[in-house]
């Protein structure tokens, strides 16, 4: 995962309301401001494309993944939007804590890569969305 170079989505295998809700961690692995400028970026894009609604976690509480996990459960979050751990995290409490994270939720991740990110990954990542229709049925083929 420190090594992504394009938006990864973890998924479940379970549907999404039809209301997409997404849950923007923000503050988690604590992003520099240019990660946390793509991560707003791709929720909005996703919210908007997905016809869903998202909010932001309380001043802090993203930063302890038991915390985080308790607004994951009580906002019944679609995906959690987060930034991808730094390369130079080396610490196992600093690794674990992403570890833990990940193991506990019950929804659906979006990790945002640290490193510059293409464009054209990002047009492709939108379009990917946009491709599904807002009701979460597949498009039948001719």
């Amino acid at each position: 995962m420190k090594q992504v170079t394009a938006p990864i989505l973890l998924t479940r295998g379970s549907p999404w309301a039809p209301s997409l809700r997404i849950l923007i961690a923000d503050a988690f692995n604590t992003p520099d401001e240019v990660t946390r400028a793509k991560i707003f970026d791709l929720s909005h894009r996703l919210r908007r494309e997905c016809h869903g609604w998202f909010s932001e976690p309380e001043v802090d509480s993203e930063q302890d993944p038991k915390a985080l996990c308790g607004k994951v459960a009580r906002k019944q979050t679609d995906i959690l939007v987060m930034a991808a751990p730094e390369g130079s995290q080396r610490t196992s409490a600093e690794i674990s804590k992403f570890e833990t994270l990940l193991s506990t939720i019950t929804c659906d991740t979006l990790i945002v890569p640290r490193s510059p990110v293409d464009s054209s990954l990002v047009a492709r990542f939108s379009v990917a969305f946009r491709s599904n229709p807002s009701h979460r049925q597949p498009l039948k083929s001719a």
